[in-house]
């Protein structure tokens, strides 16, 4: 019997319920996660038992400097306290689990858990679309001028040259809504749950981002097909 299990988990990491949720029925199925990455989970086998989750966001979650893992641990051990163990981590998403039926919720102040939210994604959304996009607007225009060339060639010398390749274009387009959706929906998200913290209530993003999934899972239906 295999005692660890690798799964692949579309989730989007701000939906707070939904992952606490999805975690809940894998644990009452005798399965813990144990390691987290961008689409690849690992869980490892338990007893099938009820367990309450929580994620709880920090841009210093993943440094290893001793002053931040003195803070995480002194953390952690506060945690313990009320019964939640730390389970594993990933671009700033902490998992905890407790064994209490009803225990002290990790997060009381939705603003503060906004802020902490929008901080965390700040540290790894910002960097990622300061690389990515850059070189996906760069390959567009490498490739346009490309195309533009081969035209004024094609006109000098009286011949003719295919279209742009379809394909070609169709994943640039895909890509493209990949980029936006997930720069719009978060912004819309984060304005949204601002004003709501402000009246007490913590806005959980997950109707916010599912036309991102519909868009991610189509691109990878589309690159499926491609092979």
């Amino acid at each position: 019997m295999l005692n660890k299990k690798v799964r692949l988990e579309l989730h989007v990491f701000l939906d707070r319920d939904g992952l606490c949720r999805h975690l809940e029925k894998m644990a009452q199925k005798g399965w813990l996660v144990e390691k987290i990455g961008s689409l690849m989970w690992t869980y490892r086998r338990i007893s099938p038992q009820k367990l309450k989750f929580a994620l709880y966001y920090s841009p210093t979650a993943d440094e290893e400097n001793a002053e931040a893992l003195e803070k995480q641990n002194a953390f952690y051990e506060m945690c313990r306290h009320d019964g939640w163990e730390f389970a594993c981590a990933d671009w700033g998403m902490q998992i905890f689990y407790n064994q209490r039926p009803d225990p002290v919720p990790l997060e009381t102040e939705p603003a503060l858990e906004v802020d902490r939210i929008h901080t965390t994604a700040m540290c790894w959304l910002v960097p990622y679309w300061l690389i990515t996009i850059p070189f996906f607007v760069l390959g567009i225009y490498q490739q346009l001028k490309r195309y533009r060339n081969l035209l004024a060639m094609a006109a000098v010398q009286g011949v003719e040259i295919p279209g742009m390749d379809p394909m070609w274009v169709a994943d640039r387009v895909v890509l493209g809504l990949m980029y936006l959706s997930s720069i719009v929906a978060y912004f819309r998200w984060y304005f949204r749950a601002k004003k709501a913290a402000r009246e007490g209530v913590f806005l959980n993003p997950s109707g916010t981002f599912r036309p991102v999934l519909v868009v991610c899972l189509a691109a990878l239906v589309w690159s499926l097909l491609r092979l």
